[in-house]
């Protein structure tokens, strides 16, 4: 699973994360100005025309999500878990609303209960899997969220 989010580089970090994504050489970047671009080539070579050193660029990247992620949203949020209380498999529900401005991950739920699955709870009432004790987190899927 990703995360899908909207960063806001200088010109030293927008050369840094072109240099270390390969499929976004080649490609033509304008700061927020709307003026001038960066471009690095697919062989490395950094092309820089009428940019000025506090440029500031707008780009959308996708995030690996790993049970250390925070889990940061644009918005308050719930999250839903099922959780095991004791040896005899009892379950029970957690439930935590936390505020935007909260940093919670899948492991630090998981260092305090006996997580066996946690959802998202979207807007609309529905639920987009996080995590379970099975599988982990899954593999296919974006979330959208804002640091």
């Amino acid at each position: 699973m990703k995360f899908r989010t909207t960063k806001e580089f200088n010109l030293a970090e927008m050369i840094q994360h072109i240099m270390e994504n390969e499929e976004l050489k080649g490609q033509n970047y304008s700061p927020r100005k709307q003026e001038g671009r960066v471009k690095i080539s697919y062989s490395g070579d950094v092309y820089v025309v009428d940019i000025c050193a506090d440029d500031t660029f707008i780009v959308e990247v996708e995030e690996e999500v790993t049970e250390e992620t925070n889990l940061t949203f644009s918005e308050d949020f719930t999250l839903i878990g099922l959780i095991r209380r004791n040896e005899e498999a009892d379950y029970g529900m957690g439930k935590w609303s936390l505020s935007a401005e909260s940093k919670v991950s899948i492991s630090g739920i998981k260092d305090i209960y006996d997580l066996q699955s946690l959802h998202k709870v979207n807007g609309d009432g529905s639920l987009t899997l996080l995590y379970t004790e099975e599988h982990g987190i899954p593999v296919d899927g974006v979330l959208e969220y804002e640091k």
